[in-house]
């Protein structure tokens, strides 16, 4: 723990400092000395810069069990998010979240077509809902109908046809 002084500084710098490398050291600094909770890392989720999101999401991930709030929040969220770098997080935080989350999030993410082209993306949604596809082949099919990522539509359909004993792609 550090000082209250030293804390409100912090949290000064993270919420009104202009430069985002100084933002994300106070954030890092907050989180290493367990300074900052859930609730407050809630409220980035909802900041302008996509590096804070970033984090906010990463970091909440870290916990065991993330914060529902937290969690609901993101999925909202997911819709509008204009930021790739953050679709990403999202989409590697799909592993971290229960079943039912994990189709909600994905359920938004998949819909974003200029996601087909990155390296990680469909690969991550893709680690992220085979649990889905295998366990609940309605919901698996709902997200290949959903989705704009043809490598994903490819994935759950392999998926689906495939015996429950067959590996995953």
């Amino acid at each position: 723990p550090i000082g209250s002084s030293a804390r409100e500084l912090l949290m000064e710098t993270l919420s009104n400092h202009p430069s985002t490398p100084r933002r994300l050291r106070a954030l890092w600094t907050l989180w290493s000395t367990e300074e900052i909770d859930s609730a407050q890392l809630l409220t980035l989720l909802k900041d302008k810069n996509e590096h804070v999101r970033h984090w906010a999401i990463r970091l909440e991930m870290e916990r065991l069990k993330p914060f529902q709030p937290f969690v609901e929040s993101m999925i909202l969220r997911a819709n509008n998010e204009t930021s790739s770098m953050v679709r990403l997080i999202m989409a590697s935080a799909l592993q971290s979240l229960e079943i039912e989350n994990r189709f909600h999030l994905a359920e938004k993410l998949v819909r974003f077509s200029e996601d087909a082209e990155d390296a990680n993306i469909p690969l991550m949604l893709w680690y992220g809902i085979e649990p889905i596809v295998a366990n609940n082949p309605a919901n698996g099919l709902k997200l290949m109908q959903a989705s704009q990522i043809p490598l994903l539509r490819q994935f759950i359909a392999r998926r689906v046809s495939s015996p429950a004993s067959a590996p995953t792609p």
